[in-house]
């Protein structure tokens, strides 16, 4: 039996946590569902602390709610945290059950720490499960969105494909440098498994990553966890761009000006890295399209123009130009959201 408690955090539809006798911990954070039912995928980590699981969760669901309203889809936004080394049966089960307490608020799929199949599992107790039919595993297609938006952003400061560092080499950084080295790129890489990195080199004639090739880098593509700006860095990074798929890549929002002031082109993470929820949201209450997927993901190239004009026209930052998009199409929506609920704002 779980132990359910329910938390009231300002500007969140709900936030529930779940325990039980035998270590299990779960957070679901609903941001927001005035544009439909939050979506957000399942992370499970070794989180130091259950606050930091819980914070994550925060942070990650308002990420969401940006990224499906920028991407023109009608969700809101999600997540699902939970404090464990690696998925099993059994944890599998635990969080389909707190998922389908949520009763359809909130709809969930793989993240870091989980795969489509362990995500079957889940689903073996809850209906509320994406990116178990036709869609598959979304990170080919967040990569390919980064990918475009890499281009996009190239293009924007007048420069070709050249020399990206790609931290982090899963699914997604993985199919990222496959994409990159394709069109002659040269790659960095660094990963914390030494196997993946030596791989790279094989396979895409990567160099790995040290510091004293920072000023060789053309384009940085966080790809692992996010918090990879923070005031430890912020003031020295000198990259020309920033674009890859980790989410909350920034501690601070305000960082973005310090970025920007720096001569860095920060493209927001939740425009880049939104191909994987396109993609899974294309399943939802319709036929899966693959052709209209890569269609709307390869526009994620002309949204970040749009977002960088309106930043230059404006004077503000790429991130600001981002949120004002996003919230532009959420304020279309009355207070009482689709399901009903009242946001505690």
């Amino acid at each position: 039996m779980f132990k359910i408690e329910e938390i009231s955090v300002n500007g969140y539809v709900r936030v529930v946590v779940f325990r039980d006798d035998y270590g299990f911990f779960c957070c679901i954070a609903v941001h927001s569902t005035k544009l439909g039912p939050a979506l957000g995928g399942c992370r499970i980590f070794p989180y130091p602390s259950e606050h930091a699981a819980l914070i994550d969760a925060l942070r990650l669901s308002r990420g969401m709610t940006y990224k499906a309203s920028l991407a023109g889809l009608n969700f809101g936004g999600g997540k699902c945290t939970v404090l464990a080394d690696h998925p099993t049966p059994e944890l599998m089960h635990k969080i389909g059950e707190a998922i389908e307490y949520l009763a359809g608020l909130y709809v969930s799929a793989e993240d870091v720490g989980t795969t489509v199949a362990d995500m079957r599992i889940a689903a073996e107790k809850t209906s509320h499960i994406a990116s178990l039919g036709a869609s598959g595993d979304p990170s080919p297609w967040t990569a390919f969105g980064v990918m475009s938006c890499i281009t996009s952003a190239l293009d924007y400061i007048g420069q070709r494909p050249s020399s990206v560092w790609i931290e982090g080499l899963g699914k997604v950084g993985w199919d990222l440098a496959r994409r990159l080295h394709a069109v002659g790129a040269e790659l960095y890489v660094s990963d914390l498994r030494p196997e993946l990195m030596v791989k790279a080199v094989e396979e895409f004639s990567a160099k790995q990553f040290t510091e004293d090739v920072v000023d060789n880098i053309t384009v940085f593509a966080p790809c692992a966890m996010g918090q990879v700006v923070s005031a430890r860095n912020v003031h020295w990074i000198r990259f020309p761009i920033i674009c890859g798929s980790a989410n909350n890549q920034l501690t601070q929002d305000n960082y973005a000006k310090i970025l920007q002031r720096n001569g860095v082109l920060y493209v927001p993470d939740y425009l880049a890295n939104s191909g994987g929820v396109i993609n899974v949201a294309a399943e939802r209450g319709q036929i899966y399209d693959r052709r209209d997927v890569k269609t709307r993901v390869d526009l994620l190239s002309k949204k970040l123009r749009d977002v960088l004009e309106i930043a230059k026209s404006q004077s503000i930052t790429p991130l600001a130009a981002a949120n004002m998009m996003a919230e532009a199409r959420l304020q279309q929506f009355d207070m009482i959201d689709k399901f009903g609920v009242s946001r505690n704002d």
